[in-house]
């Protein structure tokens, strides 16, 4: 069986998803990166809460590729490797 760790919502992502929105005016002109975004969920509410420009990032990110959340940009990256270009 293959790793499903990126294929659920954890519930860490729903505690950060609602503290995000309890707190969206600290958002305001805000960039988000999310690093192991998994499903996306915490990138999805930075989007609809008003973060100036959110990117998910994920070492397998085949499943955000296939269904993106509106106004979040997808990008591969494996915690722990050299950033890349755009991360800089």
């Amino acid at each position: 069986e293959g790793d499903t760790t990126g294929s659920i919502v954890w519930s860490s992502s729903r505690v950060l998803g609602e503290f995000l929105v309890l707190n969206k005016a600290k958002l305001d002109f805000r960039s988000v990166v999310e690093l192991g975004a998994g499903t996306g969920a915490v990138s999805k509410v930075a989007a609809q809460v008003g973060a100036m420009s959110v990117v998910a990032t994920d070492q397998h990110v085949e499943a955000l590729q296939k269904n993106p959340p509106e106004g979040v940009a997808v990008k591969q990256y494996c915690f722990g490797a050299p950033p890349p270009e755009w991360l800089k």
